[in-house]
Parts: structure tokens; sequence; C-alpha cells
């Protein structure tokens, strides 16, 4: 099958890549999948602690807990799109912290579900 000259021009513009540093390993694929799974434990982490009825969350009035909640889902998912970005572009530095940060979550949800703290 042959394409006219028009839908050969319109095919590549699909298959341009995002830009990329100059240097990065190929490695970006894994780092992407590895930086979504963090996400998905930070918010399942995050869910956790928010439906745990615990400390803070228990004395406010509902309104209060409601927007906190949205507040810190949004929070955490601009975090987790700059992460994304950060793995795509081949920023090491921001992925190592943002695994810490997901460490961070682990702990300390752990904490607070235990009732150590």
């Amino acid at each position: 099958m042959s394409y006219s000259a028009a839908d050969q021009r319109h095919f590549r513009t699909y298959e341009r890549p995002i830009a990329v540093r100059p240097g990065v390993r190929q490695g970006w694929r894994m780092a992407l999948i590895l930086v979504f799974l963090l996400g998905v434990g930070n918010f399942t982490l995050h869910r956790a602690v928010m439906d745990g009825g615990r400390g803070l969350f228990a004395e406010l009035p509902p309104t209060l807990v409601r927007r906190a909640r949205i507040a810190s889902l949004l929070t955490e998912f601009v975090l987790l799109c700059g992460a994304l970005y950060a793995a795509r572009a081949g920023h090491e530095p921001w992925l190592w912290a943002y695994a810490g940060y997901s460490l961070f979550n682990l702990v300390a949800a752990w904490l607070l579900i235990a009732r150590k703290i």
C-alpha cells in the first residue's frame, strides 16, 4: 500500500520523540515505570492514612478534612507529574529524591497506621 506525501508527513509528526537531554541513557522507560509504581504506592499510603481516622483528622470538622484531603492529593499528583517528567528527561537526581520521598512516606504511614506515634 502506498501513502501520499501528505499522509507521510502526518505520520512523521507522531514519530518525534519527547526532548531528552543529550547523553541520557536509554533506561528512561524503566525509570518511568518505576516512578509510576512509586506514585501508585504513595497514593495508596496516602489513602490508608487518611482513612485511618486517627490523630489530627479525627478532631477536625468534616469539611476541613475533605479540603485537606483534596489539597494533599493535588500536591501528591503534582509531585508525581514532576517525577515522571524528570524520569522521561533523564534527570537522575530528581528520581533519587522521589524515591527517598516515597521511602519517607512509607515509614511515616507505617508509624501512623501501626499507632507508633
